[in-house]
Parts: structure tokens; C-alpha cells; sequence
């Protein structure tokens, strides 16, 4: 344009004015060329494991080895928004020659998964504007986002093998290595629980108490049939599944109970029976990754694994769809392992889809029922506070006139 006016007007100004805007474009491609050659971007993560929640802090390190400044850098963090929530996901800096310039980013984990914090991107240019130099950079290595744990504040898991480290109130399970204390005996104690050296100081019969201990080993199946879980306006049944999966096997970390998991999806994903937080983790390391894909419901499931589980184990069943089968499967299950159910309400997760409100009473009466053969069934809503999972149990239908009719009834009715 400049040398098209001067050819047109003539003249010394127009002429200057081309040259001195060649020169311009010149200057600026030469500086550009030169922050091209030198510009280096680094990111760094602290750490790669996360829960869904935490932040992720992110460093992106820009500097120049070469003389020429970088005037402006603007950064843009281009990390998929469903991942990760960013601060500030576009900043400004500016570095000087031969230095560099650190631009730090807070990412709040959104979803578990394993994925790359990126792309982060660096655009920088000459002083003029007129010509742009880009990096993108990756983390090294992807970050892995485990389910949130929330702790529960009491223990549900029913407890099926003797002589534990958990006290019971289950009067089978007497530990007679855990002396609790001494007390008079009453007519019917067991006679082979006198303490006879007592006894015979003080003149009278007198009774060892034991502690009341069990534990358990714990199998968590979890339901990954597609066609169980639904997404509504109020949430995923699959991920408050995950999360309840996550908190059991946080518990029996805690409590170290032996861990087992077992989901079955595309493909089957199985956590053989482990003790303490390695257990722990590698359940953690596989709900990171599974996914609401599977075609079998829980009840096949059940079918074809149970000849495999070990004998008085605890079995935990999470699962968004309650139906004959799985009832069913429930009670025949019951007759050789303790367990407990949890249904997750999907009729709250998506109250805009009328077919679930339509087999909401139905699903209400399936756990009214198991909960009757004395099933501890917990029916979780959306929104629910994970941690208070005892609370949520259903209680059976009262007997007509019982003395617990009232309480029971309210509690039983409202779960649905």
C-alpha cells in the first residue's frame, strides 16, 4: 500500500514513508524470527494424582536465551473445560532479554480420568504487532483424577468373620483372647466362662466378659450397565456410584478390612483381595478409569462371579436399578455372605424424565421388601451427603400395632 502511494503521489514524504515502512516490516519480521529461534516453554505439575475437587496447580515457564525482549506474552490455558475449571484461564506477561517469566495457573479438577493438563498456550510477537510467534506445550505426563472420597462417619458394612478388631454387637461373636472384664455370674451364664481364681478369693461365682469383636473381607461390586444409570439436571448416577464405591473402599482401609472390587463394563475390572491402602489405591487407580458402558446387568453379574467370592465375605452392591432379578439374587446370596445394598434413587437424579418417576414406587417397594428379609438396604438420593450413608438405611414395614409402628412407617415411606 505505502509503495502504491508513492508510485501514484510522487514526492520525497510518500517515498520516506515507504521505506520507513519497509523497514518497520523488516525490524519486526527479524525480531519475530529471532524470538522464534530462542523462545522456550516448560510446564510443570507437582504432583499427577488427584481427587475430583482438588486443585491442580500448574507452572508454565516461558523465557528467551536471546537478546530481543519479548514486549507481550499472553497465555491461554486450553485444558477441556469438563476436566478442569481455570482461575484464570487467559494472562499477560511480558519477559526481558535473557530471561524469563513463570505464568501459574489453578485448575480445579472437575472429572476423574486420566488426561493431559493442556494444551497450554504461549503467543508472543515483535513490539509492532505485527507478526506472532506460538508455543503449545502438554504436561509431561497425564494427571490421573481419582473419584472423591468422603469418609463415612459410621461403619455399616456388616461384619461376617469372628475374632476381629472390630467391636460387635453380635453376641456370636465372642473373642475369648479379649478379656473386656469380670462380674458376678447369673443363672445361665456359660459355666466354662467362670473365673474360678476369683471365684475362690471372693467367696462366689464370678464371670469372665469378653470383648464382642468381628471383621470381614470386603467385596465392592460395582454397576456398570449402561442401561442402569441415567444423567439429569440434578447429577450422574454413575459418578455418585463411583464416589460410594470410593468411600466403602476408603473405609475398609480404615478399618483394615481386605478389599476386593469388582465392576464389570466393557471389560471387567477386578481388585483381588488386598489389605490396607494399597488396596485402597489400586481400587482408587481403577474407578479413575471405568465407565458406564457395560451390558450385563448386576444380577448376571452376580450369578457368574459368585462361585468365586470367598466364603463369609462382605459383599457391597452399588447400583442406580433395583429390580426382580437383582432381589432375587440378593436373597440367594444372603444364605451364605453377609451384605448390603445400596440404591442409588434415580428417579432424583433426573426428575424431568417421567419413566423414572413411573417406576420410582416400584423400585420404593423392592428395598421396603428387602429390607424386611432383613437386607440393610441404603437409598441414596441426589445430593445426598455421602458420609451420613447410615442414616439413609431403610427400615422395614412395620407389623400392624407393633410398638414401633409409628417411627418405622414415617422412615420407611419417606426414603422413596
Amino acid at each position: 500500500m505505502a509503495f502504491g502511494f508513492a508510485r501514484i503521489a510522487g514526492g520525497a514524504l510518500p517515498w520516506y514513508l515507504f521505506y520507513a515502512s519497509l523497514g518497520l516490516v523488516l525490524a519486526a519480521a527479524l525480531w519475530a524470527w529471532g524470538i522464534q529461534r530462542t523462545l522456550q516453554c516448560t510446564l510443570a505439575v507437582d504432583r499427577y494424582q488427584f481427587q475430583v475437587g482438588e486443585t491442580i496447580p500448574v507452572r508454565l515457564r516461558v523465557e528467551t536465551e536471546g537478546f530481543l525482549p519479548l514486549p507481550w506474552v499472553e497465555v491461554t490455558d486450553g485444558t477441556p473445560a469438563h476436566l478442569v475449571a481455570c482461575d484464570a484461564p487467559r494472562q499477560a506477561t511480558a519477559v526481558a532479554p535473557l530471561g524469563s517469566r513463570v505464568v501459574t495457573f489453578h485448575l480445579r479438577a472437575r472429572r476423574r480420568g486420566h488426561f493431559r493438563i493442556g494444551p497450554i498456550t504461549a503467543v508472543t510477537g515483535d513490539g509492532f504487532g505485527l507478526f506472532t510467534v506460538t508455543r503449545a506445550v502438554e504436561s509431561p505426563r497425564p494427571v490421573t483424577v481419582y473419584p472423591r472420597v468422603v469418609p463415612l462417619r459410621e461403619a455399616p458394612v456388616p461384619l461376617g468373620q469372628p475374632f476381629g478388631h472390630i467391636r460387635t454387637r453380635q453376641k456370636a461373636f465372642v473373642d475369648p483372647y479379649s478379656l473386656a472384664g469380670i462380674r458376678p455370674y447369673q443363672p445361665g451364664d456359660n459355666p466354662r466362662h467362670i473365673h474360678w481364681r476369683v471365684s475362690a478369693r471372693r467367696g462366689e461365682l464370678h464371670l469372665k466378659e469378653f470383648e464382642l469383636t468381628a471383621t470381614t473381607e470386603l467385596v465392592i461390586f460395582l454397576d456398570l450397565c449402561a442401561a442402569a444409570h441415567v444423567q439429569g439436571s440434578r447429577g450422574e448416577t454413575g459418578e455418585t456410584a463411583v464416589e460410594l464405591a470410593a468411600s466403602l473402599a476408603d473405609l475398609a482401609a480404615r478399618r483394615h478390612f481386605p478389599l476386593s472390587l469388582v465392576a464389570v463394563g466393557d471389560q471387567r475390572h477386578h481388585v483381588p483381595l488386598t489389605r490396607g491402602h494399597r488396596a485402597l489405591d489400586q481400587v482408587l487407580e481403577v474407578l479413575a478409569r471405568v465407565e458406564m458402558s457395560g451390558s450385563a446387568p448386576l444380577a448376571q453379574v452376580l450369578q457368574f462371579e459368585a462361585p468365586a467370592l470367598p466364603p463369609r465375605a462382605t459383599l457391597a452392591l452399588i447400583t442406580p436399578r433395583l429390580d426382580i432379578a437383582l432381589a432375587q439374587e440378593v436373597l440367594r446370596l444372603r444364605e451364605s455372605h453377609p451384605l448390603m445394598l445400596i440404591a442409588l434413587q434415580a428417579e432424583t437424579f433426573a426428575p424431568e424424565n417421567p419413566s423414572l418417576q413411573a417406576e420410582a414406587p416400584a423400585q420404593a417397594q423392592l428395598r421396603l421388601r428387602l429390607a424386611g428379609a432383613r437386607v440393610p438396604v441404603y437409598a441414596v438420593a441426589a445430593g445426598s451427603d455421602i458420609g451420613d450413608l447410615a442414616a439413609m438405611q431403610v427400615l422395614a414395614a412395620p407389623e400392624p400395632g407393633g410398638a414401633a409402628a409409628g417411627a418405622g412407617a414415617r422412615r420407611a415411606g419417606g426414603e422413596g
